[in-house]
């Protein structure tokens, strides 16, 4: 929860140029209130297809506070495709050390094993 001390100016902390949904509390209430922001009009709204809506520097005057943003199925899809892609380069990174260190010895077959390893890596990413 945001402290009192902070005056809260109604927009996102997070996210505040895209749409997404918030959790708000209104009047100190124990329960958040899932809010849609609407980042074109700068408003919030209860859904994304409210054609009422509160914006933004009017919604701390009412009684709402800011608690914390969410994270979609869609977020969390798109933040594991991004890992699993930067661990792949790593991995074909490492293959690729590994092949200059054999052809720097002239050993061939390593050589040729490690760069297939990270052909193979890369490969099944598509």
């Amino acid at each position: 929860m945001m402290s009192n001390a902070v005056k809260w100016d109604g927009f996102p902390v997070f996210g505040r140029d895209r749409d997404a949904w918030h959790l708000l509390n209104c009047d100190d209430s124990e329960h958040p209130v899932p809010m849609w922001w609407d980042w074109r009009i700068e408003a919030w709204k209860s859904d994304p297809e409210d054609l009422f809506s509160v914006g933004a520097p009017s919604v701390a005057g009412i009684g709402y506070s800011y608690l914390a943003g969410t994270v979609t199925p869609a977020d969390l899809k798109e933040a594991i495709a991004e890992a699993v892609d930067a661990e792949r380069e790593r991995n074909i990174s490492a293959c690729r050390k590994i092949e200059a260190g054999y052809i720097g010895a002239r050993m061939g077959d390593c050589a040729t094993a490690s760069h297939r390893c990270a052909e193979a890596i890369r490969s099944a990413a598509k």
